[in-house]
């Protein structure tokens, strides 16, 4: 085909070449970088053949999919963002905010350089410094806290905005060790796990959360729990759809009817924070209707364990004179394990023997050693979920009887998936919710084999050296929670000794806008600091506390490693730059170690190379096993950790005992900081109501609303808050509500209204919905507190908590709604 020309003597391909030129040009506007901003004024610039290259990234906010972009740079400027392609194509996926990335990277409102607060904090004003003032500012602050208080004056705050390990929690856990300053406990999403893993034995945050969600196809009846996976987690969307074409019957509890209720078979319309007593209330009826198999209880489960009625502790050999001996080391530990075997009685013998000996353990029946009682476990489980009767649960949840019976049943059968996201864990009740739901597959038989997932769906066996971490075996910091930091700043004590904090830094977290409580952390704890350090990559609230704002790059703009931290795929991946960081922002890693220097341990620090540092992260036996290191990573992209499609398969647990132990002997918390626990109360799942959010409370009457803020497809956490094109899709914060209730307070589809209580309030734009559940409040959340109208949505949440799992409780909130009346 011949080439066709018109007047002005451009062709299709040089036209195209100057329209490229041209967005790449209005991307110079849009950064204001005169070099740039000349490209679009010469016309030889605008058509000569641009030089472009595409490179493999990955996405990593703390959205579980961490997907492989294909990232196309031109003439140095980001133009594109595509899929990238896994070994595995049912990983391949990118989504909304993935594609709008080059957004981000291109903002004019992002952080440029370092900044200094030149009025009040949270004013918004700033004076530009140099990175040689920023960090002698800091570290002449941070010397003489540490002369006046110590060096645990200072403290972190970190999380997953930035998941990865060069410039993300290794990296700052690492210098937090070797300064001796004090970690802050994020607190946020930890709250069901720790549930579950105490019943099935793996440790938080390392080891596989779930089956992989490939493997949901499996299923024949798969049970979501709290979960929007259609805009809560978009990109395991298609998992579930590929689940429902091979038949499996999905069954949704929810408070509201979401985009996932509606593609489900069954929409289960639970009370907020009562999803807990429904799960007593299908165990009930798979013990009453016998609809277990005793064989599989009794060699699975600690079903037949013999508990000791005074002590609460599982009947061992070392009670029957037998002494323990000297098990493998524990990895975790690095100590020797106990081998101290649980007891049963063996019904084929008439003994008492070590549970792995008998021949027919019992799993009922009450027995006497020594004048001391013990009871089987499975007695014990049976009675405590008598109580839990259809009737008794109707009344708690709002799902009636018979309901409650059918999804016994369709619990009780075979290749079921309970999969849950972390709805339920934002109420008090969120770790025994876990420890319910665990019990509830584990008697049923449904988890440890293909078809039965339970859990959140990813993995989070990272596998990283946590000798790398601790620095000559100097401990790792189990960290002041965020939830009593504001207690421990006023107090200036923390496990009844003196603990003064003087200074804070944040990284890769946004805490004020992802902690509930907003004003105990703006009001009680940022005042007191001396200094507050903030590294980041927008304006976001923390930023806007701060006294010394240190900008980072974008995710295209850093080379990096990202591991299977919360990964909803079974790859370790190399994320190459695409282009230098912008203006004056320099990686975590980097400030980090320009920080250490200047303390003066930067050759303790980071004194190797990026690289060398991956390896020494790599060395693991896992690392070993799969080739791990650096450069065949780099080189090949990914690499696959093998294992990870069933968890705990074969029904080969890792707890003491190897098996589905639903009685926990020894119920721990997952943070410790002194607090009072009831561990007589906790041995057995059992129903308790939200701290706040339940129509029995005495508050109820004054605030009728439930408040929730669940994830929607247009945010991470407090990320892409600002990208244009997602603002035109979703312009402004807005609160959902049913029309009866707005009805009843004279508001209208489109009004703005105030939702408000005793810590606070905020006002948005408000939508009408027959989805959203009567006496619901839905906020999506995401937005920051400058984005509405007035006040902002973590004002209203409350700082109350589970002791043993010590979690956010976001949705554990009750409020009111009125119409706003337009003032500030």
């Amino acid at each position: 085909m011949g080439v066709t020309k018109g007047e002005t003597g451009l062709t299709r391909r040089t036209f195209l070449k100057a329209a490229g030129a041209a967005s790449v040009a209005s991307g110079a506007t849009y950064l204001g970088k005169p070099a740039l901003g000349a490209l679009a004024l010469d016309p030889q610039a605008a058509y000569a053949d641009p030089v472009e290259e595409v490179v493999e990234c990955v996405c990593r906010p703390n959205c579980h999919a961490y997907c492989r972009h294909s990232v196309t740079v031109r003439d140095g400027l980001v133009v594109q963002s595509e899929m990238a392609h896994f070994p595995e194509e049912c990983y391949d996926r990118i989504c909304l905010r993935g594609v709008s990335s080059l957004q981000r990277i291109y903002d004019p409102d992002r952080i440029k350089y370092p900044m200094k607060r030149a009025g009040e904090r949270g004013e918004g004003k700033w004076e530009r410094i140099t990175w040689e003032e920023a960090i002698d500012l800091i570290a002449t602050k941070w010397k003489e806290i540490i002369d006046e208080y110590g060096p645990q004056a200072l403290a972190f705050h970190h999380s997953g905005g930035d998941v990865s390990l060069l410039n993300c929690w290794p990296t700052i856990t690492r210098f937090t060790n070797l300064l001796g300053g004090t970690y802050i406990d994020y607190n946020t999403d930890m709250g069901i796990d720790h549930g579950t893993s105490q019943v099935f034995g793996m440790n938080d945050w390392n080891g596989p959360s779930s089956n992989d969600p490939s493997d949901w196809k499996n299923s024949k009846t798969i049970f979501i729990w709290g979960y929007n996976v259609t805009e809560a987690n978009i990109q395991a969307w298609h998992f579930l759809a590929d689940a429902i074409e091979a038949g499996a019957k999905v069954v949704t509890v929810d408070p509201i009817y979401t985009k996932t209720a509606s593609k489900s078979d069954i929409f289960v319309p639970i009370r907020p924070g009562s999803d807990l007593a429904l799960i007593c209330g299908m165990i009930h009826i798979i013990i009453d209707e016998k609809l277990y198999d005793e064989d599989y209880l009794a060699a699975k489960t600690c079903a037949p364990f013999l508990v000791n009625q005074a002590t609460g502790k599982f009947m061992r050999a070392s009670d029957m004179g037998v002494a323990p001996t000297e098990g493998p080391v524990n990895p975790a530990t690095g100590q020797p394990t106990v081998i101290d075997p649980e007891i049963v009685w063996d019904a084929a013998t008439g003994e008492f023997v070590p549970a792995d000996q008998a021949q027919k353990p019992a799993v009922s029946g009450d027995r006497t050693y020594e004048g001391e009682k013990f009871r089987t476990a499975w007695d014990m489980l049976c009675n405590q979920m008598d109580e839990y009767t259809p009737e008794a649960v109707e009344a708690l949840t709002d799902i009636d009887a018979d309901t409650v019976v059918e999804l016994a049943h369709l619990e009780a059968g075979d290749l079921v998936s309970n999969i849950h996201g972390f709805g339920n864990g934002c109420y008090v009740n969120g770790c025994m919710f876990g420890h319910a739901l665990a019990t509830l597959a584990g008697i049923t038989g449904n988890v440890g084999k293909s078809g039965c997932s339970v859990g959140f769906p990813v993995h989070v066996g990272v596998g990283v050296n946590n000798q790398w971490l601790r620095m000559d075996l100097a401990k790792i910091p189990s960290g002041i929670p965020t939830l009593i930091l504001p207690e421990v700043v006023e107090t200036g004590k923390f496990m009844g000794e003196d603990f003064p904090i003087k200074a804070i830094h944040f990284s890769n977290s946004n805490a004020l806008s992802n902690t509930v409580n907003h004003n105990e952390l703006r009001e009680k704890v940022l005042p007191k600091m001396e200094l507050v350090v903030t590294q980041d990559v927008t304006f976001n609230d923390t930023v806007l506390w701060s006294d010394i704002v240190l900008p980072t790059p974008n995710y295209y703009e850093e080379e990096e490693i990202v591991a299977l931290f919360f990964a909803q795929h079974p790859y370790m991946q190399h994320s190459a730059k695409a282009v230098d960081p912008l203006f004056e922002a320099k990686p975590d890693s980097e400030i980090l170690r320009m920080l250490a220097d200047k303390l003066g341990f930067g050759d303790q620090f980071m004194p190797m190379t990026d690289e060398e540092a991956m390896d020494e992260l790599f060395d693991t036996p896992l690392g070993h096993e799969i080739g791990l290191t650096f450069a065949n990573l780099k080189e090949k992209g990914v690499i696959k950790v093998p294992g990870l499609d069933v968890m705990f398969e074969g029904q080969k647990f890792t707890t003491r005992s190897g098996r589905v132990e639903f009685y926990l002997e020894n119920p721990t918390a997952r943070n410790d900081y002194g607090q009072e626990l009831d561990i007589e109360g906790s041995h057995l799942p059992h129903w308790y109501e939200p701290a706040e959010a339940w129509p029995e409370n005495e508050l109820f009457k004054k605030y009728p609303f439930v408040v929730i803020t669940p994830k929607g497809r247009y945010r991470i956490h407090g990320q892409w808050f600002n990208v244009p094109a997602l603002r035109e899709l979703d312009p402004e914060p807005t609160t959902y509500l049913n029309p009866e209730d707005a009805a009843a307070k004279g508001i209208a589809d489109g009004d703005y209204v105030e939702v408000f209580n005793d810590r606070g309030s905020y006002v948005c734009k408000c939508i009408l919905s027959d989805a959203i559940r009567p006496g619901v409040i839905s906020t999506p959340k995401g937005w920051q507190r400058n984005q509405h109208k007035k006040g902002g949505y973590q004002e209203v949440t409350g700082g109350h908590f589970d002791p043993f799992s010590v979690n956010n409780s976001f949705y554990d909130t009750l409020a009111d709604v009125r119409l706003w009346d337009g003032k500030e």
